[in-house]
């Protein structure tokens, strides 16, 4: 079992997921222009050749960005898994994908272990330059990493105030495995929560820039997603270090709360 990923991550991205046409490329275009290095896509998201033009059209050199795209969380297998990297390679426009992940665990753990060997397959033939999982239950994740032959170097999550995932990310953490966080704002959530709204004005930012930065805090890579190129902005720049007084505050609004599905409980497939 080996675990030989030599990227180079950011500690924030912009994120793909609802962005249609227009709307994915301006996005992903103005995120570049800002700054941002890592963009996330999916192909179940249907938005991988906006977002392949936006990074030709950026004109920003293909190796100073890291592109993340997902195996459509209904393709299983090791034959699936290969065919669905070239086609998302085919939409990008471009000749390796960074990280390549399955989007969403197999019920059966036969059928995700023979999907991650698909995985394993496109990355020592060059396809991908790292892979990894998102959407996995810690007992799963924990079976694939005895039995992989090259180990996930990235896991993708929903964490947030309300699911902080503190078990995973120590997990994560002990076996050198980068956590890229989706949905940091709850779905709009966190900018109706009182208590963030009175850490927010105490910090003098606003709950976005909080938020992300106690993900960025916990160590987690948070991913971003907006159409507004000033929202874009400043969740690129306005970001900080948290004390740890007010990681504290924030760790008391840890409930549990999913407000995606759950990997466990409630297959994609």
């Amino acid at each position: 079992m080996s675990n030989s990923s030599k990227i180079n991550t950011p500690n924030l991205g912009i994120g793909t997921f609802l962005l249609e046409g227009n709307d994915a490329y301006t996005s992903v275009l103005s995120a570049l222009k800002t700054g941002y290095r890592l963009i996330d896509t999916a192909a179940v998201y249907e938005n991988e050749k906006e977002v392949g033009k936006a990074i030709k059209d950026s004109n920003i050199k293909r190796e100073s960005i890291l592109l993340s795209t997902k195996l459509y969380a209904k393709k299983i297998g090791y034959n699936a898994a290969i065919e669905e990297c070239k086609k998302s390679l085919e939409n990008l426009g471009i000749s390796y994908i960074d990280i390549y992940f399955i989007h969403w665990m197999p019920r059966k753990y036969e059928d995700l272990l023979d999907t991650w060997r698909g995985l394993e397959y496109l990355y020592q033939h060059g396809y991908c330059k790292a892979i990894g999982i998102c959407n996995i239950s810690l007992f799963y994740l924990d079976k694939l990493l005895k039995d992989a032959e090259i180990s996930p170097m990235y896991c993708q999550l929903e964490i947030h105030p309300f699911l902080q995932q503190d078990l995973f990310l120590e997990y994560c953490q002990a076996h050198q495995i980068k956590v890229i966080g989706y949905g940091l704002f709850a779905k709009g959530l966190v900018f109706k929560n009182e208590k963030l709204k009175n850490l927010a004005q105490t910090a003098n930012t606003t709950i976005a820039n909080y938020v992300l930065s106690w993900g960025m805090s916990k160590g987690v890579i948070p991913l971003v997603k907006s159409k507004n190129p000033e929202r874009i902005k400043s969740n690129f720049y306005d970001n900080f270090e948290l004390s740890s007084e007010q990681m504290l505050d924030i760790e008391k609004l840890n409930d549990g709360l999913r407000v995606y599905r759950d990997p466990e409980n409630n297959p994609y497939v």
